[in-house]
């Protein structure tokens, strides 16, 4: 078995493919496969990853062309199911990691047992330049998860760590768990899969000296198409809560894994001068958000929860929110955030 198994998922990767497998080449920790599933790219990444499987035939490369375009949670789930290390680390095709990378992250789960160890994460653009971003928001570099503190695990996640990169997973955890992806998403399939894994993990930690570079600004990414990122979002959350109910998981949970996120991408949006990704979108594209919405409503936070740790704000503009829906005013919220705008420039955040 080896230690890790790196996953790699392609479609039009020519232009950073090679950075990327570089960076994975020419890792201190030797005893690792890269699985890399192609989803019919018509560019130059099938080329360019046959000559690197040619010229590192001491590295086990496994090539998975697949003969259409495939969602990325279908591309993902591939890889998974391929995969035979003891660790799985996935990276996405334009991203790129430092050389210790892997054998950190390694060493740490290895000592103390633990399901997921998060590397560091620095956004960086074609420029050069390079942002530190917060994902571990705990004392100390490792904690353990209890019945007691997996809300605020799952909040705090969902805050600073939905994305599936940027850390290594115990694959016997996702197999044990049967935590896979909903191959049926087109968009923001980590969401739904990160929420699911951290509803069974019980040991976490951080490691800083590992680093994940993440590029920001990659003409191929999803997250440039805002729209179906966010229907992505929310289809994955509405999968994830019937899944969730399925598995008679306790409710405190399903609120923090499913709910907290959906009311946080239609209205919060992590503070309170925002109004959600929902209120960045088309008035018809909002529209055709709601009728996805009302088909799932128990994605909605409870009432008896909407105070908890919610500004008046937030209140208001949850309300506006269920009102647009219920009347199908894609124009609501696009006014609120309007005047959010306003609210900014009159009464500015300190």
């Amino acid at each position: 078995m080896k230690k890790v198994s790196v996953l790699i998922s392609v479609y039009n990767a020519g232009r950073h493919i090679k950075e990327s497998l570089d960076s994975v080449l020419s890792q201190t920790l030797k005893d690792i496969e890269i699985i890399i599933v192609d989803s019919a790219s018509t560019d130059s990444t099938s080329d360019i990853i046959k000559d690197y499987i040619k010229k590192y035939p001491q590295i086990e490369i496994k090539y998975l062309p697949s003969d259409k375009v495939n969602t990325i949670a279908e591309s993902r789930s591939r890889s998974l199911k391929a995969a035979s290390g003891k660790y799985v680390a996935f990276i996405d095709s334009d991203d790129s990691i430092n050389p210790e990378y892997l054998e950190k992250l390694y060493l740490k789960a290895e000592g103390g047992d633990y399901d997921v160890v998060f590397s560091s994460r620095y956004n960086r653009r074609d420029s050069g330049k390079e942002i530190f971003y917060k994902v571990w928001d705990y004392n100390g570099d490792n904690l353990l998860i209890t019945p007691e503190n997996r809300k605020e695990v799952l909040n705090k996640t969902y805050l600073h760590a939905v994305v599936i990169w940027g850390r290594i997973i115990k694959r016997s955890f996702l197999s044990e768990n049967n935590i896979t992806f909903f191959d049926s998403l087109r968009a923001s399939e980590d969401l739904a899969f990160t929420m699911l894994s951290f509803v069974y993990a019980r040991k976490i930690a951080y490691e800083k000296d590992a680093a994940y570079y993440y590029r920001t600004d990659s003409k191929n990414s999803f997250t440039k198409k805002l729209f179906p990122m966010v229907l992505g979002m929310i289809k994955g959350l509405a999968e994830l809560r019937a899944e969730l109910d399925k598995r008679n998981i306790p409710h405190k949970d399903i609120v923090a894994a499913v709910c907290v996120p959906a009311s946080d991408i239609l209205v919060g949006y992590f503070n309170k001068w925002n109004t959600g990704l929902a209120s960045r979108l088309s008035v018809k594209e909002l529209k055709d958000l709601f009728v996805h919405i009302k088909e799932s409503s128990a994605l909605l936070l409870p009432k008896e929860l909407l105070s908890e740790n919610r500004s008046k704000i937030f209140k208001i503009k949850n309300n506006l929110f269920l009102f647009a829906m219920k009347h199908n005013a894609g124009f609501i919220p696009k006014i609120t955030r309007i005047n959010r705008n306003l609210l900014k420039i009159f009464y500015p955040s300190k």
